[in-house]
């Protein structure tokens, strides 16, 4: 039976790895959910294979529990309420479905054929769940999505697997920064899935790793760290001397060295944590601790209190495997309450089950993790993105041009009420990457990944930082351009190169090259100019106007003697198209268009003329 059972197993989790679901083929007495939200023990909620369909059990057949199924699915987008106690096995929780354990009800787990329970959905224990030796329990994980434990307010005895998909974008040996979700895990349980070194006592075999397409393994060099405040540097781990039963411990972050080049999946096993945990932070040089998601589910640090805390509300993860996108060695961040300013764009503040993360003290404290941290989150990546924008931001992307320059980073500009221009809770400091660094001061010259100022009542002008670069070609790519209202205009001014670029839709991006001259780099290369122009119907800074207003066909610009037009005059709608209306009338000092066509609105109007960029509000009746 041993063996028939770990064949099964291994089949099973095959069938998943490959296909994103338990591919087990239909036999009579297989039982799946037939409603979307359904109760396990009322009959009419199941359906039953008789070989060619799936008709509701009969009275005599029952619901399912182990004596009378065969595989039981709970189908996705399904939720399945255990109200009544119940032992089963040869479950199967599709992703996208919940099983929901009910208060003072238990659902036991038999030791059935081939892994008892299955959860590449949901599982919710208000109740008991009771795993019963040696039945297994399996929270599955691979590239299409995760199964999790989203909430524990009973009890779950006996042990549990919970699986952890590392992807590896650029399939390069790196240090992946992991956790544990179990309170009684050792080390010994990663060494089974990839080579931990060191100077302890019993340190991974380099010739079974060789078997196993794993070269270079050298056993005592140290694989394995956490970050130890009370020294502000790594520690290695397990510690000379120690061996590998030295556990892991919840809530704690470690520094793995993988020296797999491809995707991997981590297998936690033992009790996992539930119910609240409080993490001992100290605020030791920088303040920056290293800690783990604590639980066998994504949590979001939008929904962790920080509620007298003595930390500032960011975290940041170091990606060393390009899994975020913006490159490999880049550190990522996430502010609580700013969604849209995250570094990459569009990441919801989630960490993943297994992902360690820093957070910053700024004196000892205790950050507390409760169940309701916890959210559904079906991605197996450590980034999950939303496409969310606020107002006034701008997102900053800088790239190597070519093969020899494949690094990238990002910075963030923002605007908001309440926000100082100097460093403050609304802020992000930099932190260094391995190569290619991009940043902005904040206007007491702390660096920033993160930089949000005052509201934009009035221009600015903020200097960039580009550092740890190499000789080369680059381009900075500019976005969320739309989140700022048409009477803004951007400026890139490069003071090596002496230009100043207007950045917008139509030319957001600015290409340049790093030579060994120092000044082609550095913090006193790139500003950043944001002009709000429009302070009425007209710029009182120059004797220009826009008449009639509002204005029913022909609209005329009309400029001082001391000034002429340099360009093209552009107009734009109040969601921030470019318009064009037919140009009537033009001479040096005056141009007059046709807006008879234009449908009623507010039209804002940007003037380039000899003494730079203005802009006009012109009304349509």
């Amino acid at each position: 039976m041993g063996n028939t059972r770990t064949f099964l197993r291994g089949l099973k989790t095959l069938c998943f790895l490959l296909f994103g679901f338990t591919s087990v083929a239909q036999t009579i007495g297989d039982y799946r959910s037939n409603v979307a939200n359904g109760t396990w023990s009322n009959r009419l909620h199941w359906g039953r294979f008789n070989g060619s369909s799936w008709p509701n059990p009969t009275v005599g057949q029952g619901t399912p529990n182990s004596s009378n199924a065969g595989i039981i699915t709970i189908r996705s987008g399904h939720t399945m309420n255990v109200t009544g106690a119940v032992t089963v096995d040869q479950v199967v929780v599709d992703a996208g479905c919940t099983i929901n354990i009910n208060p003072g009800v238990t659902l036991t787990i038999a030791n059935g054929v081939g892994t008892d329970l299955a959860i590449q959905g949901d599982i919710i224990v208000d109740g008991t769940l009771a795993v019963t030796s040696p039945a297994v329990v399996l929270i599955q994980s691979n590239a299409s999505g995760d199964g999790q434990i989203s909430s524990v307010t009973g009890t779950i005895t006996g042990t549990i697997t919970v699986e952890r998909y590392l992807p590896n974008s650029n399939a390069s040996r790196a240090y992946r920064y992991l956790a544990s979700p179990f309170t009684n895990e050792t080390v010994a349980s990663w060494m089974n899935v990839f080579p931990v070194t060191g100077t302890f006592l019993d340190p991974s075999d380099p010739i079974f790793w060789a078997s196993q397409g794993i070269s270079g393994v050298t056993q005592a060099s140290p694989s394995l760290y956490f970050y130890d405040q009370s020294i502000t540097g790594y520690a290695t781990y397990p510690e000379n001397g120690q061996s590998s039963s030295r556990p892991l411990t919840n809530g704690r972050g470690y520094a793995a060295y993988v020296r797999q080049t491809g995707s991997i999946t981590l297998s936690f096993n033992g009790a996992v944590r539930a119910g609240t945990l409080p993490v001992t932070l100290t605020s030791n040089g920088t303040g920056y601790n290293l800690i783990g998601n604590p639980y066998p589910s994504a949590i979001s640090w939008e929904q962790v209190n920080l509620s007298g805390v003595a930390i500032n509300g960011e975290i940041s993860m170091l990606d060393n495997t390009d899994n975020s996108g913006i490159g490999a060695g880049v550190f990522s961040y996430y502010l609580q309450g700013s969604p849209d300013l995250a570094i990459p764009f569009g990441w919801d503040g989630t960490i993943a089950m297994g992902q360690a993360f820093w957070v910053r003290a700024t004196a000892s404290t205790t950050l507390t993790f409760s169940e309701t941290d916890k959210i559904v989150n079906g991605s197996p990546g450590f980034f999950r993105k939303e496409t969310q924008s606020g107002d006034n931001i701008l997102r900053c992307q800088i790239s190597g041009v070519g093969i020899t320059n494949t690094r990238k980073d990002q910075l963030v500009i923002s605007f908001r009420d309440g926000a100082l221009d100097a460093k403050d809770r609304f802020d992000v400091e930099k932190r260094d990457n391995s190569l290619l660094n991009f940043s902005s001061f904040s206007s007491d010259g702390v660096d920033l990944a993160i930089n949000t100022l005052g509201k934009l009542s009035s221009s600015r002008e903020i200097s960039l930082n580009l550092r740890g670069v190499v000789t080369g070609d680059y381009k900075v790519d500019f976005s969320q351009l739309e989140s700022f209202d048409p009477s803004v205009i951007i400026e890139l001014v490069d003071d090596y190169a002496k230009e100043t670029v207007t950045i917008d839709a139509q030319n957001s991006s600015y290409n340049f090259s790093v030579t060994t001259d120092v000044l082609s780099s550095g913090s006193r290369r790139f500003r950043v100019k944001i002009k709000n122009l429009v302070t009425g119907i007209e710029d009182e800074r120059v004797q220009l106007n826009g008449y009639p207003n509002p204005v029913s066909n022909q609209y005329t610009i009309s400029l001082s003697k001391n000034v002429s037009f340099s360009g093209k005059v552009m107009f734009y709608n109040s969601v921030g198209q470019l318009v064009e209306p037919i140009l009537v009338n033009s001479t040096q000092s005056q141009n007059v268009f046709d807006f008879s066509n234009f449908p009623s609105g507010v039209f804002i109007v940007k003037i380039p003329t000899t003494s730079g960029f203005h802009l006009l509000k012109a009304i349509k009746k």
